[in-house]
């Protein structure tokens, strides 16, 4: 059987041979390397019919713009005829089944397409198939076997914009995702990769809404989450639309820099937001490849070669330091300010001025700032800086935040920055200028911790005395005020009342006084450590070192070590770095034109042989 096969087919080609060339004088080929036959029923790249369907409509959306370039480009390089759709909006699902089944009658090769619904798109998308059109699946994947999806890994891109909302807040910190259509795989990637990775790092996820992929309902679905969450911190948005919206929402609820929103698909104007503040960040894909690899794809399908069932186009996370190259040329940036932290004393020798001076200084590296850091000489040198502040004046300076040496003093000079436009806060020591925000601790409430710890540890009736700072200042009076109402109010008997103006060598002279006339003394609270060790050295002088509680305030970490060794029974702990940071990020939301709260308070912790060694290093 196999030898008569053989025979007829030498036959077969013997008469086709004879048919096409006139007999056996053929003459033979000359050239050596002729081209490769076209294979039977392979169409030219200039027949071949190609529909990419999108989601949504190019116009108004940066990301589905991308994809129809995308495809434009490949199509001309190719030389195959592209078409490229949408429906009207990405929730118009019968609009999309329509042009689907449109482009059925009227002849087409191949369809790249970005299903709205997924499910409801299958069954025309299976038609198509069945009559040997090539498909592929862009930006979502649908439900059809066998088809390559060309896209995003959506969860992955959505953990990446997960985790930098991690590490920009702490455990706990409320957060809501905006879902695009959840019924489409993309929407569900997005919403199940970012709340995968908030809820692994502890946040508190209070709102999932679905926004569609559109702006307006981004703006209102937020409107509603802020109105049942105003301690919201943080938002995802699964579009880059969405995130927009949301932002106008925040901006409406006078919220701007308050709440961290990220987006995903680094659209133009998502970057340009990065760029300026209003977001933080965004997820960047590659929507021109989507459109580009899918006609690519579909040719080669088309030319008979295989391809991979999924063709990943990859992420990466866009924040300020390289979203430049996803707006458009041009974008405004955030402009660089000079602020100016001018400090009560200086850093040097003073470890809560020179945690002040880091915080101010590390926020101005993070922001990109023009950040410098003065003081007087001394926390009682007015004059000195008074002349600091009219030479920065003078210089040119767009926002001060400052600790003021003497708040009377200094509000005539702080009001002539305030008319001249410039921003100002006070950090630490509230001025007394009308409407400047105050950044720093409560005071009165660290120093009440205090004497309630000389309460619980000495009896009703015992002596104790209050070293005080500068008293006319803010932070000086609140200490001194807050200690004494809770002294007095568990029994104790203020002996003493000296004002040793923060410093460590006029506290010990103080302490030796009040000891010289209250021998029986048995406890002190000082404003600060300084005047703290300095009544130390005192009590050791005399003899009495373990016969006196003593009570700081500031937890630096000399007294920490103070506390650890027994010197000091007790310090109150704030945050200086906190006070430099908050400052600085303050004045460029002022500068940006965002508002802020009137008082943002750093707290306080009682620091005791406890919890110092975290203090003392």
């Amino acid at each position: 059987m196999k030898a008569f096969k053989f025979v007829s087919l030498l036959a077969v080609v013997a008469l086709v041979l004879v048919a096409c060339g006139g007999g056996a004088t053929t003459q033979a080929p000359q050239a050596t390397s002729a081209p490769e036959p076209t294979a039977a029923g392979v169409k030219e790249n200039k027949d071949i019919k190609i529909l990419v369907n999108m989601k949504g409509p190019g116009g108004g959306n940066p990301f589905w713009a991308a994809v129809e370039a995308g495809a434009n480009e490949a199509g001309a390089a190719l030389g195959v005829q592209v078409t490229v759709m949408a429906p009207p909006a990405e929730s118009d699902v019968p609009a999309q089944i329509a042009q689907i089944e449109d482009a059925l009658v009227k002849g087409v090769d191949g369809i790249a397409i970005a299903p709205t619904d997924p499910a409801a798109l299958a069954p025309v998308i299976q038609k198509a198939l069945d009559q040997g059109v090539k498909v592929v699946f862009i930006d979502t994947k649908g439900q059809n076997e066998g088809v390559t999806f060309i896209g995003t890994n959506n969860e992955v891109g959505a953990a990446l914009a997960g985790d930098y909302l991690c590490k920009t807040l702490k455990a706990g910190d409320k957060v809501a995702i905006l879902q695009g259509i959840i019924t489409q795989s993309t929407g569900q990637a997005r919403a199940e990769g970012s709340k995968a990775a908030l809820t692994a790092c502890g946040m508190d996820v209070v709102a999932e809404v679905p926004a569609e992929w559109d702006t307006a309902k981004g703006q209102a679905a937020t409107e509603d989450i802020l109105t049942k969450n105003p301690d919201l911190k943080g938002l995802f948005a699964s579009n880059d639309n969405m995130a927009l919206g949301a932002v106008e929402a925040i901006k409406g609820a006078g919220l701007n820099g308050k709440i961290v929103v990220v987006g995903f698909d680094a659209n133009p104007n998502a970057a340009a937001a990065v760029l300026i503040g209003d977001m933080s960040a965004t997820v960047a894909q590659a929507p021109s490849n989507m459109g580009k690899f899918g006609v690519e794809s579909l040719v080669k399908l088309i030319k008979g070669e295989t391809i991979d069932p999924i063709i990943d186009t990859g992420t990466v996370l866009v924040t300020k330091e390289n979203a430049a190259a996803y707006a458009p040329e041009g974008s405004p940036t955030a402009k660089v300010y000079k602020i100016l932290v001018n400090m009560k004393g200086p850093g040097g020798g003073n470890p809560f001025w020179a945690a002040v001076e880091a915080g101010a200084i590390a926020a101005g590296e993070a922001t990109g700032m023009e950040v410098t850091v003065m003081a007087p000489p001394a926390e009682s040198d007015v004059p000195a800086q008074i002349a600091q502040i009219e030479d920065a004046l003078v210089k040119g300076v767009d926002g001060i935040a400052i600790a003021p040496t003497d708040p009377a003093a200094l509000a005539p000079v702080i009001q002539k920055a305030l008319d001249q436009g410039v921003k100002v806060v006070f950090i630490d020591t509230k001025g007394q200028n009308e409407g400047v925000t105050f950044i720093g601790t409560n005071n009165e409430v660290g120093a009440a911790l205090a004497g309630d710890y000389l309460c619980k540890t000495l009896k009703a009736g015992d002596k104790v005395a209050i070293l005080q700072g500068i008293i006319t200042q803010s932070t000086g009076q609140a200490r001194a005020e807050g200690s004494k109402a809770a002294l007095t109010a568990c029994g104790m008997d203020v002996v003493a009342e000296v004002p040793a103006e923060w410093d460590t060598a006029k506290a010990q002279a103080a302490m030796e006084d009040i000891l010289t006339k209250n021998p029986d003394l048995k406890g002190v609270f000082a404003s600060n450590d300084n005047m703290a060790l300095g009544a130390v050295e005192a009590i050791k002088g005399a003899g009495l070192n373990g016969k006196i509680v003593v009570v700081g305030f500031d937890a630096n970490p000399n007294a920490a070590a103070a506390v650890l060794a027994g010197d000091m029974s007790a310090t109150v702990a704030q945050a200086p770095s906190n006070m430099g940071k908050f400052g600085v990020e303050s004045l460029i939301k002022l500068l940006n034109g965002e508002t802020i709260d009137p008082i943002i308070d750093t707290g306080t912790v009682l620091v005791t042989k406890e919890n110092a060694a975290d203090y003392a290093k």
